[in-house]
């Protein structure tokens, strides 16, 4: 299957950086998460993928102190969670 860029997709990776949230929400089905999949691919910052139907990832993100979130973070820059 052949990945349609998105027209906001450049605007969003331009936007990408330290403490920064953006919220991508819409519509099922219309390839959010396949545009976050291929963002991460062309961004040089280290980041971490999670998705949030996961039992584990729920788990993980239900202890919500800034030093749990550090932990998580650890190296990486960016955070991307996906059906939250």
């Amino acid at each position: 299957m052949c990945y349609v860029s998105r027209a906001i997709q450049k605007n969003i990776e331009k936007h990408i950086g330290e403490n920064k949230v953006l919220l991508i929400f819409g519509t099922r089905r219309t390839g959010k998460t396949k545009m976050i999949e291929n963002i991460r691919k062309n961004i040089k910052q280290q980041n971490l993928y999670l998705n949030g139907e996961d039992l584990d990832t729920q788990a993980i993100l239900a202890k919500r102190t800034a030093a749990n979130y550090k932990l998580l973070l650890s190296k990486n820059k960016v955070l991307f969670i996906v059906e939250a």
